[in-house]
């Protein structure tokens, strides 16, 4: 996550202040700017970015360069939230009920859901991947096609969810 120093006239909470930050801090300049590698006692990890090759001086101001680009802001905007909470000495009880799920996770967890649900309304494999992969393959090809091996993974873990598994996706 990318920090940028603000303006002292900010009313930012961000203080830069790797000291009192609980847990281990590791620092890399590199050409890109100073990375901090924060691991917290809780075992969260987070890596920040400053720009230049030197940090800002103890206690100044910082704000948040969040990537407005549509996959993954949420994401990217609840790890801010979380580094926040955690710099400014919430519980590690708190951090951890904050997780944050990719959009790519969440989006395999609903075919999973969508696929078993199929199944288990009669729908065949090939049924199954026409539907989640918008494919109109006719069934010689279907036995050869790329997606087959991943609707077969979808269903395989639709049916570990079914038989108990479910509680993964609510953790």
């Amino acid at each position: 996550m990318r920090l940028i120093p603000l303006a002292d006239l900010t009313g930012s909470a961000l203080r830069f202040d790797p000291v009192r930050w609980p847990g281990r801090v590791a620092t890399l300049a590199t050409a890109e700017g100073l990375h901090y590698v924060v691991t917290a006692p809780h075992g969260l990890e987070y890596r920040l970015l400053l720009p230049g090759p030197r940090p800002p001086a103890a206690g100044a101001p910082l704000g948040f360069a969040v990537d407005a680009r549509p996959l993954g802001f949420q994401r990217r905007v609840a790890v801010a939230q979380r580094f926040l909470d955690f710099a400014l000495g919430a519980d590690a009880a708190s951090a951890d009920a904050k997780r944050v799920i990719a959009p790519e996770e969440a989006i395999r967890r609903a075919h999973v859901v969508w696929a078993i649900d199929l199944q288990i309304d009669g729908a065949s494999e090939h049924q199954v991947g026409a539907q989640l992969f918008d494919l109109d393959v006719a069934g010689a090809t279907w036995s050869n096609h790329p997606d087959r091996s991943e609707t077969r993974r979808l269903l395989a873990l639709g049916r570990a969810y079914v038989g108990g598994g479910y509680r993964r996706l609510l953790r």
